[in-house]
């Protein structure tokens, strides 16, 4: 899938593979490699998300959203909690579970004693289990 969606954004880009890993320091042979599979370091996956504005998991074909998730688009905890279950395909119930968890974490930066951190702590264990 890598190879597919390296292609296509280089496509996109009006440049062919090999002069773009070129670009990058990157032989023709390695790209040959993810011709066949392979796929490139980590460091490379970094640089070419960046370049191209897509998040690794697209160029990955992890996800087929290919922009990655703007900070503004998750402006609450409920923005957040609502893109995760979409994701991981969780349950009503987890995403109940996520939403009361995250009240209770956003809320412990108010917390002032032990005590009230005992507290909150005594709420969230027994929704674990």
């Amino acid at each position: 899938m890598f190879w597919e969606r390296f292609c296509s954004l280089c496509e996109r880009e009006k440049i062919k593979p090999n002069p773009f890993g070129l670009k990058f320091g990157v032989s023709s042979g390695t790209i040959t490699n993810w011709k066949q599979g392979s796929l490139p370091s980590a460091e490379l996956l970094i640089k070419f998300a960046e370049y191209f504005n897509v998040s690794i998991d697209y160029l990955l074909g992890l996800t087929n959203e290919p922009f990655p998730l703007a900070k503004k688009d998750l402006a609450t905890s409920d923005d957040a909690v609502r893109v995760l279950a979409r994701e991981r395909n969780l349950s009503e119930r987890s995403v109940d579970w996520l939403n009361n968890t995250l009240d209770i974490l956003e809320k412990t930066d108010e917390v002032k004693s032990v005590n009230e951190f005992k507290d909150l702590e005594n709420k969230v264990i027994p929704e674990l289990t």
